[in-house]
């Protein structure tokens, strides 16, 4: 007896710390829900993030009383560590309320891949619809006599250049829309449907529509039902006008009196709906230096440093985020002014990329920094500003833009000297996860003994480890 229970002590004295250790895995599930107030028009939204994760992993979303379920749309974001990319995935789900009201989102439970997350819920309120539809969904909407059609979207009737042009394929169903309808071929359809509808001499950032999503909607103050089948925005590369197309989506048709008995195949008809053409003007970005290389949005800098005070020979890192509304994948680094323009600025090498792409309504928006190693090389203060810089246009004020860092970097002592306490030294490398084993090296004194703190740590702990175990077997038997 006293032999088992020895055994289960054993294994549980030296389970725990394995246990532990499998908690710190990188691979964490976090949960972010949308804004609790909106309006019955806009979904409410249940986000997932799964870190480190190269493949999308399937997902038990909760339901929520008085809401349907409708699209699943996933993105992901991509770091860069060193030689090494990280791809986190971020899966949304989208819900319907059915009618106005307030709600409640009780506390649930997300289990990815044995990794637990956690949400308290909310208090959802949503608000009756308005008398018209919102200022996003009355963006050249047509003006349709009938109570079914077919239109294309766009975002905006003209963009620039390198400016982001969104392109949403919906049908409009009346709520009182006297027959039933179904899709037909409805895959084979849209595959026609959007190659008809790629502007030629464009970036697309497809939307990637997993299912129909359905979004009440009021229109001249009449109900519909819109469904969404396709949506992509295009950068356009040249002053070229883009040309819309008519498209034709078939459907099929069922007659009310199938809702009678009849079988409805002897009531279904193949109806067309035909979306009317139209062109967005594309305009030419005014005249720069830098012509073909400038990012065209809405953009802002969130920058940080690792610390702003080193000494000479030392490094820092430091981050400059782009953040804000545009092609955030075709973004490129900014420029640069090192010592090898200016002898008098610090030594700068790069330390890898992140960055995260999100599909908000019309909008494609989020962030791309870009990390560096800085290196002062003599003691002196350095203004950023005179370092790193990014110019962009915007679109909004029809003129060109320029983020600058606010940081000033303070360089002072000598590479002899040792590093603060609370002020590790980064060593720039191809792999941050790991620096070099001759990290430091030169900086050794070999006229002193080396005494391996660490190590000894460990050998101690090991004796006593066994002075434990022989211990607890001795007690165990003498009994």
């Amino acid at each position: 007896m006293n032999i088992a229970i020895f055994i289960k002590k054993f294994v549980l004295f030296f389970c725990i710390p394995f246990v532990a250790f499998s908690q710190s895995a990188d691979n964490i599930v976090t949960i972010e829900l949308s804004q609790s107030t909106f309006p019955i028009e806009r979904p409410f939204t249940i986000s997932v993030q799964v870190r480190n994760s190269e493949t999308r992993p399937a997902i038990a979303f909760p339901d929520i009383q008085g809401f349907t379920k409708r699209a699943t749309s996933v993105s992901t974001t991509n770091a860069e560590i060193g030689d090494k990319t990280v791809t986190n995935q971020i899966i949304t789900q989208s819900y319907i309320a059915t009618q106005p009201g307030t709600y409640r989102l009780a506390p649930f439970t997300i289990n990815v891949n044995g990794f637990v997350a956690r949400s308290e819920g909310a208090t959802l309120v949503v608000r009756p619809a308005a008398n018209s539809t919102d200022e996003e969904d009355m963006l050249l909407l047509p003006t349709e006599s009938g109570t079914a059609f077919l239109a294309v979207r766009p975002s905006k009737g003209s963009v620039y250049v390198g400016e982001g042009l969104t392109i949403r394929l919906s049908l409009f169903v009346a709520d009182n829309y006297p027959f039933e309808l179904a899709y037909w071929q409805l895959d084979q359809q849209i595959q026609t449907i959007t190659k008809q509808l790629h502007p030629p001499n464009t970036w697309e950032e497809n939307a990637n529509l997993k299912e129909i999503q359905t979004v009440p909607i009021v229109i001249n103050g009449r109900r519909f039902s819109e469904h969404r089948l396709y949506q992509a925005t295009f950068f356009p590369l040249s002053a070229q006008p883009i040309k819309l197309p008519s498209v034709t989506l078939q459907m099929r048709r069922i007659k009310p009196a199938a809702a009678a008995g009849k079988p409805a195949a002897a009531n279904a008809e193949l109806f067309s709906f035909i979306s009317r053409p139209m062109t967005i003007a594309v305009k030419a970005l005014p005249p720069h230096p830098m012509s073909g290389q400038i990012a065209v949005g809405k953009f802002r800098l969130a920058e940080s440093i690792e610390r702003s005070k080193v000494a000479v020979g030392k490094s820092t890192r430091y981050s400059f985020r782009i953040e804000g509304e545009g092609n955030i994948a075709s973004l490129q680094a900014p420029n640069v002014q090192d010592a090898a323009n200016d002898p008098d600025n610090p030594t700068i090498l790069p330390a890898g990329t992140n960055q995260s792409v999100n599909r908000t309504g019309y909008q494609i928006n989020g962030y791309k920094s870009f990390d560096y190693f800085l290196m002062p090389r003599q003691a002196r203060s350095f203004a950023l500003k005179k370092v790193f810089f990014w110019v962009y246009f915007d679109p909004g004020t029809a003129r060109y833009d320029t983020l600058r860092s606010a940081i000033t970097l303070q360089a002072g002592g000598s590479a002899g000297q040792t590093a603060a306490a609370d002020e590790p030294v980064l060593i720039p490398s191809a792999t941050a996860e790991a620096a070099s084993i001759y990290t430091g090296l030169s900086q050794l004194d070999s006229s002193k003994p080396f005494i391996n703190i660490p190590a000894i740590i460990r050998a101690i702990a090991n004796v006593v480890l066994i002075v434990m175990i022989i211990g607890m077997i001795f007690v165990l038997f003498r009994r």
